[in-house]
């Protein structure tokens, strides 16, 4: 199949005009479905978009000769919030606090809802494709952060107790 706008191929070299990092093709419908009214009333279908995960940069999506930022989503972007409780699952409602308390909890409930063909992470999800792998970042990012904290506060950090940090 030849990539296009509706099938895209996901490794990319076009970079990103403000960070500079190469990013993710998206379909089309993800932007139809996610850029706020007024801004995809001047959406072109007809050219290929991009999707910037760097924290750092305000852009979300990016084509040839357009940027869309943080501003012109609907929803907040996991990959451009380092701090607060974005959605982490656009889906089924998980937010990055309730992977983060609850672990492989979450993912399993996500892979049920997977297999039973329930998602839409095309047209939910700003990246335009599965949570499942930022879900298990986020908790081996977790269990990155318990290997530096102090044997006796451990047991309150691991996801899936009561406590996180």
């Amino acid at each position: 199949m030849t990539p296009s706008p509706e099938h895209p191929s996901q490794v990319t070299q076009v970079t990103c005009p403000q960070c500079k990092v190469p990013g993710k093709k998206v379909k089309t419908i993800t932007l139809k479905s996610l850029l706020v009214p007024g801004v995809l009333k001047v959406l072109n279908p007809h050219l290929q978009h991009y999707f910037c995960r760097e924290s750092h940069c305000p852009v979300v999506y990016y084509g040839e000769d357009t940027v869309y930022l943080e501003s012109q989503i609907k929803v907040p972007v996991l990959q451009k919030k380092s701090v607060g409780n974005p959605p982490a699952c656009y889906c089924f409602g998980f937010s990055r606090g309730e992977v983060l308390a609850e672990g492989e909890k979450v993912v399993g409930e996500v892979k049920g809802h997977i297999q039973a063909g329930r998602c839409g992470c095309e047209v939910n999800n700003p990246q335009g494709s599965c949570c499942l792998g930022n879900l298990n970042a986020l908790i081996q990012g977790q269990i990155e952060k318990v290997k530096t904290v102090p044997e006796e506060k451990k047991n309150h950090l691991i996801p899936g107790n009561s406590e996180t940090f």
